[in-house]
């Protein structure tokens, strides 16, 4: 399911509270009340648990009962209502998981004992607020309610604004999930609409506008860097891409298709691991391709041994088109 739903106000892109959300709310929402939102840390990227960013969005609240009996994953498309009522598109978190009770306390007593909810609390002081009001029952009985992980994290350009005609500028103003279908999907047939509207349709924006930036580590960078620049030698350079549909590279011919994922792991088994499942969904996850595919898991290591061995039986006994590539860093 995709859903499209509001952040409150921010200026310093969801990572603290910036103190100039209250300005923008009605005087009954817990912004106006209390001078910050829970959401407002939603992008705070030091703050990981295996690979996990636990977090709030608001407009899950009024849903969190669905969500729970539906327990399935779903993705989050975000906007926010700044200054003169201008609605900007924010990004995108693809498959988000709504916290039990259980997952809600878990989280919370994880946050205390590693001193990040003592942060929260001290940047509430700075806005001259009171650090007691986070996690207040009538609007916000848990500090978090969801979770995902950051590489289902797509940020847009500051500058992704509604256009004329756009239906969140008069239909949107609540913070709650509104049920969306994405420009160029398909229309959910047969599926029952959550609160009852109809479904929004939204613009689709390029994924590659401005992805999250804590999302690759600098080592990844620099192997991608070297990778592109090498394949813009032995390829036309307007057919090898980076970031395309969340692949870190493609080279795209005329019948062939290779997708490169990298990881900048030490060993080459666990650039393996990590890497097969992702060129695999990416390749042939509701898609037929007439190309021929190629994958090719990138790690900075050369490949030997038995880690070689182990490749060479994934080709041979799955029939996989999987290749390794060593990209060395200086």
């Amino acid at each position: 399911m995709k859903y499209l739903t509001r952040l409150c106000y921010n200026t310093d892109n969801w990572k603290k509270p910036s103190g100039v959300a209250q300005a923008k709310e009605v005087k009954s929402s817990y912004t106006s009340k209390f001078g910050f939102g829970h959401e407002e840390w939603l992008f705070r990227d030091d703050w990981i648990v295996d690979g996990w960013r636990y977090a709030f969005v608001q407009g899950v609240n009024k849903s969190r009962n669905r969500l729970l009996k539906d327990a399935q994953p779903f993705d989050l498309h975000l906007f926010s209502i700044e200054p003169k009522a201008k609605r900007r598109y924010v990004g995108e978190i693809r498959e988000v998981e709504c916290l039990t009770d259980r997952q809600a306390q878990d989280a919370l007593a994880l946050f205390q004992r590693n001193g990040w909810l003592q942060e929260m609390c001290e940047e509430i002081i700075q806005l001259g607020r009171n650090p007691e009001d986070l996690g207040h029952d009538e609007y916000a009985p848990y500090v978090f309610n969801i979770r995902f992980r950051l590489d289902n994290v797509t940020l847009y350009d500051v500058d992704e604004y509604s256009k004329p005609g756009d239906p969140i500028i008069e239909r949107c103003k609540r913070y709650q999930l509104y049920s969306v279908v994405v420009q160029g999907d398909q229309t959910p047939g047969g599926r029952r609409k959550p609160n009852g509207k109809d479904w929004i349709t939204i613009p689709k924006i390029k994924p590659t506008t401005r992805t999250v930036t804590y999302q690759r580590t600098a080592e990844h960078t620099r192997m991608q860097k070297k990778l592109l620049e090498q394949l813009k030698k032995d390829y036309p350079t307007d057919i090898v891409r980076a970031e395309r549909e969340y692949i870190d590279i493609t080279v795209e011919t005329q019948d062939a298709l290779i997708l490169y994922e990298i990881k900048s792991d030490l060993l080459p088994r666990t650039v393996l691991r990590q890497a097969i499942g992702q060129l695999l969904e990416y390749a042939y996850h509701t898609q037929v391709r007439k190309k021929k595919i190629s994958l090719v898991a990138v790690g900075r290591k050369p490949l030997y041994g038995d880690d070689a061995k182990y490749l060479d039986l994934l080709q041979s006994k799955f029939v996989l088109p999987l290749s390794y590539l060593c990209v060395p860093l200086d």
